[in-house]
């Protein structure tokens, strides 16, 4: 009887207790231990326990020794029961356990199922097969075959257990329902929270909640379950709980944007208003992924995730018309500056405005976030063909054949002036947006950049012209050399008008004025601004009272003329003459 005892609870203690069995072959050695060992020790002692109850008295006295038998059969009986009892208690140990190292496993991979679109393949595949790893298939196999090891010892041992140890199966399997809605319960809590700050949350918690339950669904579970409906009803809830709030709440956050987006006409031009609840409901989207693994495993999955692919779609089908219909308007308003470019009017291209090609760079800019969500980069592309363009405008407006630098050659001050101010009201295009396109990498950048190189030369050569101009006015006019070097500075003033000294410095101080008046004076204070005209303005002054006192000197010589011309004296007339 005892040696029955012994046997059986070293046997449970080796293979059930302390758990040095593989955990494969944990149910093959439940079925052999209870259906066998087990079994057949309670059914033996339950017989000597029956057979020894009987009292007897012998003259003898032998009746001592059937009490013993007794107490012994008692005593294993009890000794056995308690191993059992202490057998499942450490399944439910092991459920608890098993049941942490699958949270720590789904933590370790939720990162990465949210990145899944940015995985090359090879990342990809190395992922998959990590989550066959620690999916399912390894921590739940484990608590699936805890769960049959109780039932197996339940079934075999019916009848032959106290009390006590009865319905252990049942215990072991609502312990496990309540460990799995314990972690639904906290999924639901990190989601709330989330909506309460209007952000998804950083750590990843509720996506590894979320894998973490997917995969207790999906695992041999479901077989223990699906005998008990509630039971069935309970472990589905566990992840489909937190997957409806999860879908109620990028709804609503949907809903408001495309209310907006379906009866508003310039929804492109506000698009930045949106941002927050439009990058929210992405982020929100982005759970869905987390049955992205069905690609390697038999998940069970959730139907209500098509709802948000639906709202998404929706969502960025209405984001993308709008911006289609945006560009059309930007592609409208450049064709517009080509004709205006093409008609080579004067007027027309000095008056033309470039607050509307601005605002509409704005507008993109404010919306490039969406790029990032749109099947192609709709806000790049358009802003490529902006920057084309005005590329196309500056090389004419610049080095055109009847550009700044070919006009100023020439001397025609009043086109340069005209197309100054056109290339200089260019420069807000780079301008007026918060993050300068100039400083970026992209294709439209690298096009922006060769606009501002040729808006930055042109300032180069035409503040190179003008500084060259005033040299040669003060060498030319206000300090031009005589043929001695001993001459006064305006020596070149009294001979006679038709000398080359003259007509030089004639031409070099009618450039200058020339130069000033269309600069200074005509373009205000536009161009003054961007170029520097110190020196020309101060070259100015001095050249008018050159100019000024040249004339008063001519005019004198004609009255000169005319008074010699009256007094009929031959030699006066000769002098003057």
């Amino acid at each position: 009887l005892h040696s029955l005892e012994n046997q059986n609870s070293q046997l449970l203690d080796d293979h059930l207790i302390k758990g040095t069995s593989e955990t494969q072959t944990a149910c093959a050695k439940a079925a052999r231990i209870f259906g066998q060992k087990v079994k057949s020790a309670l059914t033996n002692l339950h017989k000597a326990n029956n057979f020894f109850a009987v009292e007897a008295r012998f003259d003898d006295g032998t009746n001592a020794s059937f009490a013993t038998v007794k107490t012994v059969t008692t005593t294993s009986l009890n000794a056995l029961y308690q191993t059992l009892h202490k057998t499942f208690e450490a399944q439910k140990r092991r459920v608890a356990d098993k049941i942490q190292v699958a949270l720590k496993e789904a933590e370790s991979i939720s990162s990465d199922i949210q990145n899944l679109n940015k995985l090359n393949e090879q990342e990809l595949e190395d992922f998959l097969e990590r989550t066959v790893i620690c999916g399912p298939v390894g921590p739940f196999d484990a608590v699936f075959q805890a769960l049959e090891v109780v039932k197996i010892a339940e079934e075999n041992l019916a009848g032959l257990v106290i009390e006590t140890l009865n319905d252990q199966y049942s215990l072991l399997c609502d312990f496990t329902i309540s460990e799995l809605q314990n972690q639904s319960k906290m999924a639901i809590e990190s989601l709330e929270n989330a909506k309460e700050m209007a952000c998804v949350d950083k750590n990843g918690l509720l996506m590894s909640k979320l894998l973490f339950l997917l995969w207790a669904r999906s695992s041999d579970l479901r077989k223990h379950f699906a005998s008990n409906p509630d039971r069935y009803a309970r472990l589905n809830k566990c992840y489909e709980t937190p997957v409806n709030k999860i879908v109620e709440w990028h709804t609503a956050v949907v809903k408001e944007v495309l209310e907006v987006s379906g009866g508003c006409n310039d929804f492109a031009r506000r698009l930045s208003d949106y941002k927050q609840p439009i990058e929210l409901s992405m982020k929100i989207a982005e759970f869905s992924s987390v049955e992205k693994t069905s690609v390697l495993l038999a998940i069970v999955s959730c139907d209500k995730w098509d709802v948000v692919t639906e709202s998404q779609d929706k969502l960025i089908q209405s984001i993308n018309i709008s911006l289609e219909a945006f560009s059309l308007g930007v592609e409208s308003r450049l064709k517009d500056h080509r004709t205006v470019l093409a008609t080579s009017n004067i007027k027309l291209i000095e008056d033309y405005d470039y607050a509307e090609h601005t605002k509409d760079l704005a507008i993109l800019e404010g919306a490039r976030w969406c790029d990032t969500m749109l099947d192609k980069p709709i806000i790049e592309e358009i802003f490529l063909t902006a920057w084309l363009s005005f590329e196309s405008h500056m090389k004419i407006l610049a080095e055109g054949e009847d550009g700044v630098i070919s006009q100023l050659s020439k001397g025609m001050y009043k086109e340069t002036c005209t197309l100054l101010v056109q290339i200089h009201r260019m420069q807000t295009l780079w301008q007026s947006t918060a993050t300068t396109p100039i400083a970026e990498t992209t294709c439209k950048a690298e096009v922006a950049q060769r606009v501002k190189t040729m808006h930055d030369t042109v300032h180069e050569i035409v503040s190179s012209a003008i500084k060259e101009v005033c040299e040669k006015a003060r060498l030319n006019v206000l300090e031009r050399a005589g043929p001695t070097g001993n001459e006064r500075s305006d020596w070149w003033m009294d001979i006679n008008v038709k000398d080359p000294n003259v007509t030089d410095a004639l031409w070099h101080l009618n450039s200058l004025l020339d130069l000033a008046q269309c600069l200074v004076i005509s373009s205000g204070s536009c161009l003054s601004e961007w170029i520097s005209m110190d020196e020309l303005k101060k070259q100015q002054i001095d050249c008018t009272h050159r100019a000024k006192e040249l004339l008063d000197r001519m005019r004198q010589r004609v009255k000169s003329m005319f008074a010699a011309l009256g007094s009929c004296e031959l030699f006066r007339i000769k002098d003057v003459v």
